[in-house]
């Protein structure tokens, strides 16, 4: 069913495992707009820099939608993946996305001309990636516990870190500076290094810390965006139905968010970092610029959409939004999400895959199991 197709100013994207997409109204909670996709699950959502394209994960393809559009059907399919499709992205400007799949790849798509350009094998099945601020490295994580860096310059693997062997790297957050990077695993824990500009501007990790952050999966990790600083959170939603904030600075636990009855599968900021939206097949927001204060406020809850285990978030908003104002009272209120600029050099070209390694150098940090790999030289 679609909606009066009135443009909102901040739009959130939700789908879940009835295979409908949905468009929902930020201020009022209104479904606007909601299309199916059937031909295979929907694995995760991406919203473009400019709030032009909708980027749906499926399996094994990515499926582009107009956002401002009423079509159902999809502006551009990319087929290139041969398994199920867990991450996708898009650098600031909208050129070009990114890709991570269960096949062990990684892709890097222009939009502007048809197939894949670049492809890294990670030899694993990818299940998280992110790209970082500086729009010249991607750090994938995959289910054998491997975190690498691709450089997108170079075409090749610059770094791999290894935390716990054998332990799946569930999700991956990158501060919005470039300054940190967590990784949340299937332990419950979450690893955090600093990230340090290398030589030719490529990062270096300096491990900083270990968190024992959930018993069970960690599902998602995610830290605050930039209108927060100076505070800095890290949040982390698992399947013990909670959701728990971390102050960054000396990574005490601020707050933990109970109220979900089923794993939390997802959450996202709002662009200055007040409050929070999580998922678990419903949504439920939490005012943060109180909670941190001491002070427990109510939740808010997206109605009409317990529709299936869990729910995956897209947001789209203009730059640096003003929060609306709506009451509990209300059907909806919820987050935004903005991206940082930063400048980059497209070197968008071939398909190429990652050189043999000859040669690492392995660091014994944080107790037993967790290593850092750093590659010395490649042929």
């Amino acid at each position: 069913m679609i909606f009066d197709m009135t443009q909102p100013s901040a739009v959130l994207v939700t789908a879940a495992y009835d295979h409908v997409i949905r468009f929902w109204e930020v201020s009022s909670g209104r479904c606007y707009r909601s299309f199916q996709h059937l031909e295979s699950n929907i694995n995760r959502l991406e919203i473009s820099p400019d709030r032009q394209y909708l980027a749906v994960a499926g399996n094994p393809h990515i499926r582009l939608f107009d956002v401002n559009s009423s079509r159902a059907d999809p502006l551009i399919s990319f087929e290139s993946h041969t398994d199920n499709v867990m991450a996708v992205g898009f650098e600031s400007r909208g050129n070009w996305m990114f890709s991570g799949s269960e096949d062990g790849t990684v892709k890097i798509w222009d939009l502007r001309i048809p197939g894949c350009q670049k492809e890294y094998e990670s030899r694993a099945a990818v299940n998280t990636a992110v790209l970082h601020p500086n729009e010249k490295e991607i750090i994938s994580g995959d289910q054998n516990g491997n975190i690498r860096v691709w450089d997108l310059t170079a075409n090749c693997c610059s770094c791999e870190l290894v935390p716990e062997v054998d332990t799946a790297i569930r999700s991956l957050s990158v501060m919005w500076d470039g300054s940190l990077i967590v990784a949340a695993n299937n332990s419950g824990i979450c690893y955090v290094w600093r990230l340090i500009k290398g030589n030719q501007m490529m990062s270096s990790f300096e491990p900083l810390h270990k968190l024992q952050a959930h018993d069970g999966y960690i599902l998602k990790c995610l830290l605050s965006p930039e209108l927060c600083d100076p505070q800095r959170y890290l949040a982390t939603a698992s399947a013990d139905s909670t959701v728990k904030l971390w102050n960054v600075d000396d990574f005490s636990l601020e707050r933990t968010l109970v109220g979900h009855q089923r794993w939390v599968w997802d959450c996202a900021f709002s662009s200055d970092g007040s409050t929070i939206t999580t998922d678990s097949g419903e949504l439920k927001r939490e005012n943060l610029s109180r909670c941190f204060k001491g002070r427990s406020p109510p939740s808010a809850v997206l109605s009409g959409i317990k529709i299936g285990l869990f729910l995956l978030l897209g947001f789209s908003c203009p730059q640096r939004p003003t929060i609306p104002q709506v009451s509990l009272g209300q059907s909806m209120t919820t987050w935004h999400r903005t991206r940082v600029c930063h400048f980059y050099r497209n070197s968008v070209n071939q398909t190429e895959r990652i050189p043999s390694v000859r040669e690492y150098r392995v660091y014994r940090r944080f107790g037993i199991g967790f290593f850092f790999k750093r590659k010395l030289d490649q042929k």
